[in-house]
């Protein structure tokens, strides 16, 4: 399925993120920098904070009544373990959709209380695309500080022939 390539490919390439993160010296991780969220620790509690909310508005129909993370998280293994919790169970849901599935208006509360209403393939791809930007904002800070993520595109993912590798 399209949309589960997609997922497969968003968290591959949020690993070697979370990779060269781990790399990095401690002290980057809340040094105040350029990124949203203002250091590499905010950004990256955002990220998984996100995934949440939509995994459970998708779900539910509602936000959830509080973030995963209120603080930016310091500890990396509590980071890489609590995403590593939030790709199972994205990746469960994912694999049970079909097309008709993904025309449903899905409808939710907003954090502000207001309701809304997406087809879920347009919320899905809001997912997707939300992470690309942000691994794009922490692939350039990680470049700079020596430890490039590496090429990050779909089409390195798929290697031409669907394994992982190069085209």
């Amino acid at each position: 399925m399209f949309i589960k390539s997609l997922f497969d490919h968003n968290y591959w390439a949020k690993d070697k993120i979370l990779d060269g993160v781990e790399a990095i010296d401690a002290q980057h991780l809340l040094k105040p920098s350029a990124l949203s969220y203002g250091t590499i620790s905010g950004l990256l509690t955002h990220m998984v904070n996100v995934e949440h909310l939509w995994r459970v508005r998708c779900r539910d129909g509602q936000s959830p009544s509080r973030p995963l993370f209120d603080e930016p998280i310091t500890e990396f293994e509590v980071l890489r373990n609590a995403w590593q919790i939030e790709e199972e169970l994205m990746l469960a849901y994912v694999s049970r959709l079909d097309g008709p599935t993904l025309s449903e208006k899905i409808r939710y509360r907003g954090q502000s209380g207001g309701d809304f209403q997406n087809e879920l393939w347009a919320i899905l791809m809001q997912f997707i695309y939300h992470g690309t930007q942000h691994r794009s904002e922490l692939a350039l800070k990680l470049t700079e500080l020596g430890h490039s993520a590496g090429n990050l595109d779909l089409i390195i993912y798929l290697g031409g022939s669907g394994s992982k590798g190069n085209c």
